[in-house]
């Protein structure tokens, strides 16, 4: 399990994404924490973003602020 940065986004960026609210925390069942690229906060815990099948902008329930996960090198 690894601690992984999201990009941060402005809310102009978002576009016609779907944006997902984890509110305070949002717990997966395996996979990597995933952080607010604004204020760094623990968004996901243990959750793994490749089982999803659409592309989402995950919304940081501390700060308001827009992420993406960010690109594979």
């Amino acid at each position: 399990m690894a601690e992984i940065v999201l990009t941060p986004i402005t809310e102009f960026d978002v576009g016609a994404r779907q944006v997902f609210n984890t509110g305070l925390s949002t717990l997966g069942r395996a996979g990597d924490d995933y952080l607010c690229g604004h204020c760094g906060h623990k968004m996901l815990s243990n959750f793994d973003v490749s089982r999803l099948e659409v592309e989402l902008v995950f919304q940081c329930g501390s700060c308001g602020g827009h992420n993406v996960v960010p690109e594979k090198d």
